[in-house]
């Protein structure tokens, strides 16, 4: 299995429901417990807060990669939760690795199991992680800002500007989100343009089945 963002429509389920834990398998707290800001180290940029739609906590991004990547992971229908600067600590070792994004999903045939997924955005931290997360069972990536194209940046703002007023857990907006994550996908893929969104960028009303109608047309 190669487990990443794009194989997460073939691997995982839509919106796991799961009860609070309060820490994972690795014994890291999760949920409002968590503090995304703990072991963020600022890397020159400024620090970017922006609002989860996973839970309570804002998110922070030290790098403009960074700052992409919460949005793509935001407006995922398949990440379960989020965290940054997640601290995974290794044996021998007096500070924790800090793991830039954790995001948990439930991968198919294994219900009810929660599977932790990280994304780095620095090769040097995937290169020297890698083999310590392999050894937890934890998949991981890194994520190149740079393959990232302007449409997928376009649907994931939208999305979000319209979700983030939503209850996207909600078990009625499930098939939908799947529909709509995998139509997006599929036309990421083919590098199929879709009609400008026009005036759907002023984020009006909108229910998800709406949404997934206008970013599934595409131009003949």
């Amino acid at each position: 299995m190669s487990l990443c963002i794009e194989t997460f429509p073939e691997y995982c389920v839509v919106a796991p429901e799961w009860g609070c834990s309060g820490r994972d398998r690795l014994g890291v707290q999760t949920g409002v417990a968590f503090n995304n800001a703990l072991y963020a180290a600022s890397q020159g940029d400024p620090t970017r807060f922006s609002a989860s739609l996973r839970g309570p906590s804002d998110l922070l991004a030290t790098t403009l990669d960074a700052a992409l990547l919460d949005l793509l992971l935001k407006t995922n229908p398949f990440v379960w939760e989020i965290r940054c600067h997640y601290p995974l600590c290794v044996r021998g070792r007096a500070e924790p690795l800090i793991i830039e994004r954790m995001v948990t999903v439930e991968r198919r045939g294994l219900p009810g199991v929660q599977h932790l997924h990280a994304v780095m955005c620095s090769h040097t931290d995937f290169q020297k992680f890698k083999k310590h997360l392999d050894r937890e069972g934890v998949s991981s990536e890194i994520f190149d800002a740079s393959s990232i194209s302007p449409l997928q940046i376009q649907n994931a703002s939208f999305s979000y500007g319209v979700a983030r007023r939503m209850n996207i857990r909600e078990p009625k907006t499930r098939e939908c989100a799947a529909r709509l994550a995998q139509r997006i996908y599929e036309s990421d893929r083919r590098s199929v343009r879709r009609r400008a969104l026009g005036a759907d960028r002023k984020y009006r009303e909108c229910t998800l089945d709406g949404l997934l109608t206008r970013l599934a047309r595409r131009e003949e």
